[in-house]
């Protein structure tokens, strides 16, 4: 079986967690589909993302050049479209 590449990673939900699993992964070099239902939420959990992002700068945790990258690596939508498509996984269970 083939090593499986994680690229995108979907979130759905941008309260609290959804927002800091977006933080983390987009952080970590993934991208990231953040979907709500609500845009003015979706706004909210961006603007909180930058915000932390710019303590976590402050502090000389991250480099303000990852913050930039990370933060355009999240993308938001209010539709599940967004989300990446899933594999198929071969079944070789017997």
């Amino acid at each position: 079986m083939g090593e499986i590449r994680i690229e995108t990673i979907g979130v759905i939900g941008a309260g609290q967690m959804g927002s800091g699993i977006a933080h983390v992964a987009a952080l970590a070099g993934y991208r990231v589909k953040l979907s709500d239902i609500d845009p003015a939420v979706l706004a909210t959990s961006l603007e909180k993302i930058d915000q932390n992002m710019g303590r976590q700068v402050k502090r000389q945790l991250i480099a303000e050049g990852d913050r930039q990258q990370a933060l355009k690596r999240i993308a938001t939508g209010t539709d599940y479209a967004r989300r990446p498509p899933r594999r198929k996984r071969s079944s070789a269970r017997s």
